[in-house]
């Protein structure tokens, strides 16, 4: 959908910048939501909804969600997330025979401003490394930029001002203070991180393991891919092990889509005529069905 003044985010916004590359929608989408189930009131939430009955489908949706939000105009944004606020009054309930430390009675709401905090952050977090990544670094003014455009994202979703990022130093200092409550129990639930072991198989389960024809043909590349992409804290707690040759076959996969990248932005429709096109197009085809790429990626226009 080309830009218009109803649009949120202008054709030259770091959002589209980031996001109008499809791969690097698809990867930290998938990284975004690996990191969210950390926080065990988040996980509780999803219990309460039956969104745990399909993660990937999750992910699909919530795909389309911010595809209006980023490219269609803001009155399709306004409706579209008030209709998951709508949705997120519903979630909310109290905790009962958690399996790990948090106590029964304990409320979770999917309103939590701890939380929601908690998951814009891991957003612009992974949607920052995947594309230094698979395209290029960002600049500190242009990762700044972007956080400053996200709010704009928050406030959609019921955010108040003093729970909104303002710098990309703020993100990643959260994020980091986040990860240091892991496994404490002198932390109020909202405010730390605990994955028990049915969320870790669950997750694991479901998204490491496409459930395409297509995407199942190249499991290995994929959870390959998602494995390297994770921060080593997000490992640790999903026991998640990258073995040396893991390491390195990573390291050429993402070398790999990078190169691709890159030639489709520079010769666009004519891409194709590219030698090194061809070289990677396997790399690119096997992210596309491995992450349903083809399946919620077909409104947006750069």
């Amino acid at each position: 959908m080309p830009y218009t003044s109803q649009s949120n985010f202008p054709s030259t916004s770091i959002v589209k910048l980031i996001y109008g590359e499809k791969h690097v929608f698809a990867l930290a989408g998938t990284r975004s939501l690996m990191m969210q189930v950390l926080h065990g009131l988040f996980y509780e939430g999803m219990k309460g909804s039956r969104l745990l009955d399909n993660p990937q489908e999750r992910l699909e949706r919530t795909a389309l969600i911010m595809e209006t939000i980023y490219w269609g105009s803001k009155q399709e944004a306004i409706e579209v997330t008030r209709f998951v606020r709508q949705l997120h009054m519903k979630v909310r309930g109290v905790v009962k025979n958690h399996p790990g430390s948090i106590p029964d009675g304990t409320e979770y709401n999917a309103n939590n401003p701890h939380a929601q905090r908690w998951v814009m952050a891991t957003m612009m977090e992974s949607a920052v490394s995947m594309y230094d990544l698979l395209v290029r670094p960002l600049t500190r003014a242009q990762c700044d930029q972007y956080v400053r455009e996200m709010q704009v994202v928050a406030r959609l979703f019921g955010a108040q001002d003093e729970h909104l990022f303002h710098t990309y130093a703020e993100v990643e200092l959260f994020v980091a203070q986040m990860y240091a409550t892991f496994g404490r129990t002198d932390i109020p639930p909202v405010m730390r991180l605990e994955l028990t072991e049915a969320a870790r198989k669950l997750h694991l389960g479901q998204l490491l393991k496409p459930d395409n024809f297509v995407g199942k043909l190249f499991q290995q590349q994929w959870e390959v891919l998602i494995k390297g992409a994770l921060p080593p804290e997000v490992r640790d707690a999903f026991k998640i092990s990258l073995s040396a040759s893991e390491a390195v076959c990573f390291w050429k996969q993402a070398q790999s889509l990078k190169c691709a990248i890159a030639e489709t932005r520079r010769w666009g429709p004519l891409a194709m005529l590219s030698p090194l096109t061809w070289c990677n197009l396997p790399a690119l085809a096997w992210i596309d069905f491995a992450s349903h790429g083809p399946i919620f990626y077909g409104r947006r226009k750069k």
